[in-house]
């Protein structure tokens, strides 16, 4: 699965924080930051944004994609 897809494509609906979990080496982090900026990257590249998508990266990183 491409997350980067679904968000773009408003697979899911509200979008809030994204948790990396590597269970093998004992850790978790969060990566919402790191997302939003790949969903802008993969936005741009395929000059399309769902709502849903705008909305996660305005409120992630307070940029427009517009």
């Amino acid at each position: 699965m491409d997350y980067r897809r679904n968000i773009l494509s408003g697979e899911y609906s509200n979008p809030v924080r994204v948790v990396a979990f590597n269970i093998a080496e004992g850790w978790s982090r969060d990566v919402t930051d790191d997302v939003a900026q790949a969903v802008i990257e993969l936005g741009r590249c395929e000059n399309h944004f769902s709502k849903v998508a705008k909305e996660f990266v305005e409120r992630t990183l307070g940029e427009s994609v517009e």
